[in-house]
C-alpha cells in the first residue's frame, strides 16, 4: 500500500506533503483520510481489489481528499459545532 502511495503522492498537486499510508484491521469497506496527509484503508476494502491499478485508484482518490483539505474542512466544521452546543447549554 505504501509503495503505490508513494508513487502516486509524487504525481500529486502537492508532493511535499507528509502523506502516510496505514491498513486498518477491520473487515467492512472503507478508506479514510485524516488531516496531515494520512490515509487509512480497510482489510475489508483490499480484500475486494482484483490489482494494484485498482488500489492505485483509491488511493489516488484519497489523495485527492488530502489535496482538497477535506479532512481538515470536516475537523474545522466539528470544532464549530461543538462551540454552538457548548453555547447553547
Amino acid at each position: 500500500v505504501s509503495g503505490v502511495g508513494q508513487r502516486l503522492q509524487a504525481l500529486s498537486h502537492r508532493p511535499q506533503m507528509p502523506y502516510s499510508y496505514r491498513v486498518l484491521n477491520a473487515n467492512y469497506v472503507n478508506a479514510y483520510t485524516f488531516p496531515g496527509g494520512a490515509m487509512g484503508v480497510t482489510r475489508g476494502i483490499l480484500a475486494d481489489l482484483q490489482d494494484e491499478s485498482e488500489l492505485a485508484a483509491l488511493l489516488g482518490h484519497e489523495i485527492g481528499h488530502v489535496n482538497a483539505r477535506h479532512a481538515a474542512q470536516r475537523q474545522g466544521q466539528s470544532m464549530l459545532a461543538q462551540v454552538a452546543v457548548l453555547g447553547l447549554n
